[in-house]
């Protein structure tokens, strides 16, 4: 009986260990937020005062982040959203949930893009005047002196004012204007459409970073796939790059890994949103080009 047992541990042992490697072989471990600091000096409040930030730590809700004169940084979601942050710009992060990320803008200029690469949230960011409330878009917020101005490069925005009194759905390519409680619409300018065409540049290379990081949760995997195809590092760097820029069928990249699993969904996602990013920017030359 006692050997019946023990029989029975190991095979519980070495059920929960094939779990344990089917999920380390298919599934992909999420952070729910970190911070990317591009240049510059940046600070974080935890909630005990200032201090100076690190790249890539970990966020979490009430979290606030500073940007000082000279400094510029980056703000990931659940490994999809993303905020830019320009200089002398402070955010707070109000919620942080899976089906909802609302951030506080204090101050300065943020540029955001939901991109959805891991579930469809409602994504708000409040600034004393206004709140812009999104399910998947990319779109600027900068708050002045005289109001806050919202331009959207993809999809749409809810733009409204903070007592929700006046909202207003804007489409790309336009912009709405928040100033003492009343939201006003326009076209954006050229020189709207050449910043959006830089914002969507910086965040094709988030994405791009985002899309590498998830390849090293699983360099085991990569080693057999360059033992496979007898790839070097630069030659998937190279290929991953054709991908992204169009001159490879995406599907080619998920034929390359022969375990289908939710991390391979995982970075095709990303690829995809960096294709499809690529080809807005191409949208925007054309506009650019038709408007001289």
């Amino acid at each position: 009986m006692k050997g019946v047992y023990i029989s029975l541990i190991i095979m519980a042992v070495l059920a929960v260990a094939g779990i344990g490697a089917y999920f380390y072989f298919t599934g992909s471990s999420e952070t729910v937020a970190y911070l990317n600091i591009e240049s510059g000096g940046v600070q974080v409040n935890p909630g005990n005062g200032w201090q100076s930030a690190s790249d890539q730590m970990e966020l979490k809700k009430d979290y606030s982040v500073k940007t000082l004169d000279d400094g510029q940084a980056s703000i990931v979601f659940f490994e999809s959203d993303t905020m830019e942050l320009d200089p002398n710009t402070e955010v707070q992060i109000a919620q942080l949930v899976a089906n909802q990320v609302t951030i506080g803008q204090k101050s300065g200029q943020t540029w955001n893009r939901v991109n959805k690469l891991t579930g469809t949230r409602e994504y708000s960011v409040e600034t004393p005047n206004s709140v812009a409330t999104v399910r998947g878009t990319g779109f600027g917020v900068n708050v002045t002196e005289n109001g806050d101005e919202i331009a959207v490069d993809d999809g749409t925005v809810q733009c409204g004012s903070r007592d929700g009194k006046t909202v207003k759905d804007i489409i790309e390519y336009r912009k709405c204007m928040v100033k003492n409680g009343q939201v006003s619409e326009g076209e954006v300018s050229r020189e709207q459409l050449l910043i959006m065409k830089k914002r969507i540049g910086f965040a094709i290379n988030i994405l791009e970073r985002l899309q590498m990081r998830e390849i090293a949760k699983k360099r085991f995997m990569i080693n057999i796939l360059k033992k496979r195809y007898n790839f070097t590092d630069d030659d998937l760097k190279q290929f991953i790059h054709d991908v992204n820029t169009g001159k490879k069928d995406l599907n080619e990249l998920r034929s390359k890994f022969v375990l289908k699993s939710l991390w391979v969904e995982k970075i095709a996602r990303i690829t995809g949103k960096i294709v499809e990013l690529n080809k807005k920017i191409e949208h925007i030359d054309e506009k650019l080009a038709s408007a001289r």
